[in-house]
């Protein structure tokens, strides 16, 4: 007597994100949970979870009877860790999809209840806090010569630009109503022409003294 067979498998992804109050920071964790479930009537074995952004899955747990089988009846669970970076924060957010596989008696590869390959139906967006703020500290040099200050004399201000937030900054720029030209910046490091979190920027510009100012 021939018994009807309907092998599938399902995931479901959660994540849980907590940025101590103090907005998302480069190198804080976002961890994942991902529950795997039979869904069909036959267990399922060589079961495995993949996830793009997450190079080490831990798990299972959940395997009652130890036969390395998901059965009709069980819950599996897995975790993983993924570690936030400044990319991430710039963008906003962190989108990933969860993969769940699994091997029916007959050798089907299933999922779902599609009949293709694996379930990439999982994806989840963890949001994160961004604060964007940019600070200046202008300085200025100026040297008489010894003779007191004469018209023609110059006065050479630096700016010193920094990025005071956890995202990345563009189109930053630096005026100054009494100087015309501003030179600038150095500090660019990467190159991106984004005054990134870990970059200070420097500007300078030379303001020629007039005899209103003396």
């Amino acid at each position: 007597t021939e018994l009807c067979q309907t092998p599938a498998i399902a995931i479901v992804k959660t994540s849980s994100y907590d940025d101590g109050g103090d907005c998302s920071q480069v190198g804080e964790e976002i961890n994942y949970t991902f529950t795997v479930t039979n869904q069909g009537n036959v267990s399922l074995a060589s079961v495995s979870v993949t996830d793009p952004l997450i190079a080490t899955i831990d798990g299972p747990t959940g395997d009652t009877d130890g036969d390395n089988e998901l059965d009709v009846t069980e819950e599996w669970v897995y975790t993983g860790v993924y570690i936030i970076t400044q990319e991430d924060i710039d963008a906003g957010e962190v989108i990933n999809q969860a993969t769940a596989e699994g091997t029916a008696p007959d050798g089907t590869v299933v999922t779902d209840d599609s009949g293709s390959t694996v379930d990439t139906d999982e994806v989840t967006t963890t949001d994160l806090c961004q604060t964007p703020a940019i600070a200046i500290v202008k300085t200025s040099s100026y040297d008489d010569g010894g003779d007191c200050s004469q018209v023609g004399e110059e006065i050479n201000y630096t700016f010193t630009v920094t990025n005071q937030g956890n995202v990345s900054l563009a189109s930053v720029s630096v005026t100054d109503p009494l100087i015309a030209t501003i030179n600038g910046p150095t500090g660019d490091t990467d190159g991106d022409n984004e005054l990134d979190v870990t970059e200070e920027w420097v500007y300078t510009g030379v303001y020629v003294i007039t005899q209103e100012d003396i």
